[in-house]
């Protein structure tokens, strides 16, 4: 009876544990661009495996991941359309009709909205995420080509890379009305980033980064562009590695990470002093990066052999290459939180099993107590 009594308070001691580590590994998706039909590989985090792929429309780019995790938006490029994934069973429950050729795509920080960019109407789209309806064009003028796009943390801000005319959109989202930054972004000199690709923001808002694939107008190593959130004024520039393509920010602010199209590496830039300080070999022709809400991993998406390399953000390290679909390319911030445990779904099965195995020795208990000897 004793031995009863202490493995049922062994169990009360370990299910917060089983119950909290089973819904806190946070899921990496990486979309397959060149897969026909195009499709999304699942990456558990804590574990650097594979474990489901969606199908979704043609040529899937940009991912957006909702602040509750519960649901994945996946930008399809050739279909012109938003796919809606489920997170807790992996399908795809619906499917968005957006303007012509989606790139980035972001949620804002309430998670009521989805901003859409048209990549060839030069717009951004606003998404009503409840009813799933566009309730917004946000116009934004002469331009062609917005691609990736990054929201501030109060919701404020959304920033859009405009990659034919080398410049940084800037829309308040409160009035719609859109700003211009071009310092930085033009120039046959070495100092100027052209065509802007990828945007992120650090999590107190006071810095945004945008990637710059090209140096210079011509075939110079591409750039990072520093804006000042606050201000919404240009700071910096300065050389990364080989046509940048992909930037992120560690959840403490302290590092940058862009991926580097051209020679296979990833840049880790100290983000106090705006300064390359290593440059990490990863897989062939890397594009997405993100980083997962720990700070422990950086996950890179290599378009070119199909894989992804994790990078140990302590040690520099590619610890793992996780092999995924044809051509990976997963714009934006692709690693986000599993659905909260508020959600029926996301309860694993291992803790309704640990549940049930109580019940019945918490029974047993009771039963060996009913017929012990007065």
């Amino acid at each position: 009876m004793c031995i009863l009594r202490s493995i049922i308070a062994r169990v009360f001691m370990w299910l917060p544990l089983v119950c909290t580590n089973a819904v806190a590994a946070p899921f990496a998706y990486v979309t397959n661009f060149y897969q026909e039909p195009g499709s999304v590989s699942v990456i558990d985090v804590a574990t650097h495996e594979v474990v489901a792929t969606i199908e979704v429309g043609w040529r899937p780019e940009g991912v957006a991941i909702h602040p509750t995790g519960k649901w994945v938006y996946v930008a399809n490029y050739w279909s012109s359309s938003v796919s809606v994934i489920d997170a807790a069973t992996n399908t795809v429950v619906s499917t968005i009709g957006v303007g012509d050729n989606p790139g980035g795509l972001v949620v804002d920080p309430t998670g009521t909205l989805l901003y859409v960019p048209s990549y060839w109407n030069s717009t951004v789209e606003v998404v009503d995420l409840e009813t799933e309806t566009i309730i917004q064009t946000i116009p934004l003028g002469q331009s062609a080509g917005p691609w990736g796009m990054a929201i501030n943390p109060a919701g404020t801000y959304l920033y859009v890379a405009d990659y034919w005319l080398n410049n940084l959109k800037v829309v308040d989202t409160r009035t719609w009305q859109v700003t211009t930054i071009t310092d930085h972004f033009y120039g046959d000199d070495p100092n100027f980033g052209d065509a802007p690709y990828s945007v992120a923001v650090n999590p107190s808002g006071t810095r945004v980064y945008v990637t710059a694939y090209w140096r210079g107008g011509s075939v110079h190593p591409g750039g990072l562009v520093v804006i000042d959130g606050e201000t919404n004024q240009a700071i910096t520039s300065f050389l990364v590695g080989n046509r940048p393509v992909g930037v992120a920010v560690h959840p403490s602010g302290e590092r940058v990470y862009v991926t580097n199209f051209g020679d296979d590496t990833l840049s880790v830039i100290d983000a106090g002093t705006n300064t390359v300080i290593a440059t990490v070999p990863v897989g062939d022709g890397p594009r997405g990066v993100s980083v997962d809400p720990s700070g422990r991993y950086v996950y890179v998406a290599n378009q070119e052999d199909g894989t992804v390399s994790v990078v140990d953000s302590e040690t520099l390290m590619v610890i793992e290459t996780v092999g995924v679909g044809y051509g990976p390319r997963a714009l934006g911030q692709f690693i986000g939180p599993a659905p909260t445990s508020s959600d029926p779904a996301a309860v694993p099965a291992l803790a309704g099993w640990v549940l049930m195995w109580m019940a019945a020795a918490l029974g047993l208990s009771g039963l060996v107590r009913l017929r012990r000897p007065a």
